[in-house]
């Protein structure tokens, strides 16, 4: 073989080693982004389900003993999102006769180019507002919603006890009715009115220098915004069933006992009187002393709280 020849080879040899070192580089380094996002992806969905169920047992009035790390609270915001999945058809659905029509209108060219210029010029001179303005608006706008939406969300306590309260309606059409059209427009609404906010606090952090001490006070407000949606899905829409236990020990049978919450070491049993004329009390047992639970019927947890109370119109 002439010197030529084996430079040659020795050059095609070294290209392919190269090759493949790239190729198991490449794949080397997504493997490590997969596992990132995964890691990211988990440490988000526990975070939700720790909120969730944290306000649950808040809104019920029970104190549990979780530990920080648990697949239940994985499983928990798993279930948030694709609850919040779910709601994406209804919504459309409930918006239709204003979606449809704009779809429609976007498919012809002619206002499709109109529309583009006109969003065009809309953020031009959104970004154009003198930031002060931008600002004062962001506090305004992320303070008054909390304080609109806010309260008759956190003043659910003790529901446990005393049941949902008559108002706001919205609260028990979502809990006690399973409206998906009413419960697609209370998150809905949310998103929407989170979405200044945030459009506000990216607007500070671009400026820079003392704005952004502004816009981590209004990521702030809006990450409590964002706690909203896990307290809703926790409070209102997780607890849809509970079971009523038989042949409880130590409790008589003129009384009903209902398995009401359960944390990792722990079982709340709500005692319900079956003739109605005493107040429901609440009885904690350890996990290992209540391992052969005999349930005998399910009811919608809400349903069952309110027994016969009626709201009226």
């Amino acid at each position: 073989m002439s010197e030529g020849s084996r430079r040659e080879e020795d050059e095609s040899k070294a290209g392919h080693d190269g090759h493949g070192r790239q190729r198991h580089g490449d794949l080397h380094q997504l493997a490590k982004t997969a596992a990132i996002v995964a890691a990211l992806l988990s440490l988000f969905f526990h975070s939700l389900g720790y909120l969730s169920m944290r306000f649950r047992f808040e809104a019920f009035g029970l104190n549990p003993e979780f530990s920080v790390i648990s697949e239940t609270f994985l499983f928990e915001g798993a279930k948030l999102m694709l609850f919040l999945l779910s709601l994406l058809p209804p919504f459309f659905f409930v918006t239709a006769p204003i979606t449809i029509p704009l779809l429609i209108l976007g498919a012809i060219p002619a206002v499709r180019d109109r529309c583009e210029q006109a969003l065009r010029g809309l953020n031009r001179r959104a970004n154009a507002l003198p930031t002060s303005l931008v600002a004062a608006a962001g506090l305004v706008w992320a303070t008054v919603v909390l304080r609109t939406v806010g309260p008759p969300i956190m003043s659910l306590k003790s529901l446990i006890f005393t049941g949902l309260p008559c108002e706001p309606l919205w609260v028990r059409q979502v809990a006690i009715e399973r409206s998906p059209e009413t419960t697609s427009l209370i998150f809905g609404a949310l998103v929407l009115t989170l979405v200044p906010t945030l459009w506000c606090a990216a607007r500070l952090f671009r400026q820079g220098g003392g704005w952004r001490g502004l816009g981590a006070i209004l990521a702030g407000l809006a990450l409590a915004h964002g706690m909203l949606f896990p307290t809703l899905f926790g409070v209102l829409v997780a607890p849809e069933s509970i079971n009523r236990i038989h042949g409880f020990e130590g409790i008589d049978d003129h009384r009903e006992v209902w398995l009401a919450a359960s944390d990792e070491d722990h079982h709340w049993f709500l005692i319900l009187d079956a003739e109605g004329t005493a107040d429901p009390t609440l009885l904690i047992r350890r996990r290992d002393e209540t391992q052969d639970l005999n349930v005998v019927e399910q009811r919608p947890l809400y349903v069952l709280l309110d027994g016969d109370r009626s709201c009226g119109d």
